[in-house]
């Protein structure tokens, strides 16, 4: 079960670095919710993807880009 941001940006840099250490925490709290809320998911394998969106090329999927913490 993916856990998933996506951040749109005029540059892969920039979108990749907008995914900071508050961003994750807040992804990572969300995640726990689910989880708590679906027991049945804690079963699953749990990640922290993220899409990178820029004007000029395709997005750009990175699977398992941070971890969730707690999880």
């Amino acid at each position: 079960l993916a856990f998933v941001e996506v951040k749109a940006r005029p540059t892969l840099v920039s979108a990749q670095e907008a995914i900071g250490a508050a961003k994750r925490r807040g992804i990572s709290r969300a995640a726990r919710a689910y989880v708590s809320r679906h027991p049945w998911a804690a079963a699953l394998v749990l990640r922290g993807d993220a899409v990178f969106v820029t004007g000029l090329s395709w997005p750009v999927h990175l699977p398992d880009a941070f971890p969730l913490d707690g999880l």
